[in-house]
């Protein structure tokens, strides 16, 4: 009976939605809604140029391949603040995140739209984002945008 509960104990602790943390700090009830919600945030400065959520989700070691650009925090925010992308609007779209204890991986694809000269155009771009908590605070510490082409499955 002994070794049945520990086996029962031991697959519950395996199962996702029931990792450990080896910082009681980064251990929140909401954690996976405040990702989703960050990377809403995140997929939303595009067009609106606000940095203000990506200098408080991304991390400071933070790194992001975007198609043919290797970014790292401070060019990331200065190729968002200046408009680089020039999306009138961006979206989430899909979205899952996975939880392992200190860190998540969240994945998805996300919307752009723009304007230009009365042609509008629009685009799909797929992603992954590697979330780290450090000191009690969830962070985004890696990402890899690439543009999407065609229909998804």
């Amino acid at each position: 009976m002994k070794l049945s509960k520990l086996a029962l104990v031991a697959l519950c602790a395996a199962l996702p939605g029931h990792a450990a943390f080896a910082d009681a700090s980064c251990a929140r009830p909401d954690l996976e809604k405040f990702i989703r919600d960050s990377e809403e945030d995140f997929m939303k400065s595009f067009a609106s140029k606000d940095t203000t959520v990506l200098k408080r989700i991304l991390a400071d070691d933070f790194a992001i391949v975007m198609n043919d650009y290797y970014l790292r925090k401070d060019s990331f925010i200065d190729y968002v603040e200046k408009g680089t992308g020039k999306f009138d609007e961006s979206f989430l779209g899909m979205t899952e995140v996975r939880i392992f204890g200190d860190s998540a991986v969240s994945q998805g694809d996300s919307g752009w739209s723009r304007g230009e000269k009365g042609t509008p155009e629009g685009g799909q771009f797929s992603w992954i984002d590697v979330w780290v908590c450090r000191d009690g605070n969830w962070q985004i510490a890696a990402a890899q945008f690439f543009t999407s082409v065609g229909d998804h499955p």
